[in-house]
């Protein structure tokens, strides 16, 4: 391990940089696989660029408190408003400063990086993001600051793909109904929802193709519904499904090309779409096509038609 220790020395800010922008945007995909509880690919090319970079900035700022956090606790100590400390005793120490003061500062960018990537306003849950410095992070981070120095952000790299665990599935994840009556309400098998507050994920598929899963197999047992957007210049190559798709057009314009035939889909068309057809969409003008689509509860393959 003599060369990761020289080059961890040598170029501190660059080698946390790329760390993190590794393991945490792996830890955000993690989440996205515990949400929908499937392995897939989440985002788009662009969209892992920007997850990488935003995890970069925030190794920069997670080096610097690294770092001046135990000078904290050492300056501390030696006006004697701690008492001397080695070990473990100093390790908590600084865990518990750290997180206690940059962890909240952490908790708030990480959130609001991700909302400008996915152009959004999504702050539900962060009170379990807080929570997480106290139950996860202080005990975790004692230990990180337990190694020598060379490993310690090796190891909070690590720990990053739990934080990206942690963090995107409390952004994902809906508030419960009883702390918000007003936009989700239950009873028994029923649910309000406002369709904005569902996360939004890439179409591997398409181009500027994104999905919401409004209603899932988590809630009903015939059919599930999904949103659709297509942003201006995005589009669906031509394939085709194992299912049936029923389908109305919320907002914009798009070509629609079925079975060789070439349609104009707008604002409050219904479409159908037979099991095997093949179709695909383009986006025509400025605005985004969005759409609901409806489908039975069975194994939809997706399969492009080259």
């Amino acid at each position: 391990m003599s060369w990761y220790v020289s080059l961890v020395t040598k170029y501190p800010i660059a080698t946390a940089m790329v760390q993190f922008a590794i393991l945490g945007t792996f830890g955000d995909i993690v989440s996205k696989w515990l949400v929908r509880k499937k392995i897939y690919f989440p985002f788009d090319a662009p969209t892992l660029v920007l997850k990488m970079a935003e995890w970069a900035v925030l190794a920069v700022c997670i080096k610097y408190a690294f770092v001046g956090f135990q000078g904290f606790v050492d300056g501390l100590i030696g006006h004697a408003l701690l008492p001397k400390l080695s070990g473990a005793g100093r390790a908590l120490a600084v865990s518990t400063l750290m997180n206690l003061q940059f962890g909240p500062f952490l908790v708030i960018a990480h959130r609001l990086l991700d909302n400008l990537i996915a152009r959004k306003r999504n702050w539900k849950n962060l009170d379990k993001g807080f929570l997480s410095l106290l139950w996860f992070w202080i005990p975790a981070h004692t230990v990180t600051f337990s190694l020598a120095r060379p490993f310690q952000i090796g190891l909070a790299a690590v720990w990053s793909v739990v934080l990206g665990v942690i963090l995107g599935f409390y952004s994902g994840k809906n508030a419960d109904s009883k702390e918000n009556p007003s936009s989700t309400g239950k009873v028994g098998n029923m649910s309000i929802r406002n369709m904005n507050d569902f996360p939004r994920e890439a179409v591997p598929a398409g181009t500027r193709t994104f999905k919401q899963v409004l209603i899932g197999p988590d809630q009903a047992d015939h059919f599930f519904m999904r949103r659709f957007i297509i942003e201006p210049g995005g589009e669906m190559p031509l394939h085709t499904n194992t299912v049936e798709h029923e389908q109305l057009v919320l907002g914009g314009r798009a070509r629609l090309i079925m079975d060789g035939k070439e349609f104009e889909a707008k604002k409050n068309d219904i479409v159908f779409i037979p099991a095997g057809a093949v179709h695909s969409y383009k986006t025509l003008g400025e605005e985004a096509f969005e759409f609901l689509c409806l489908v039975p509860n069975a194994t939809d393959t997706v399969a492009l038609v080259r």
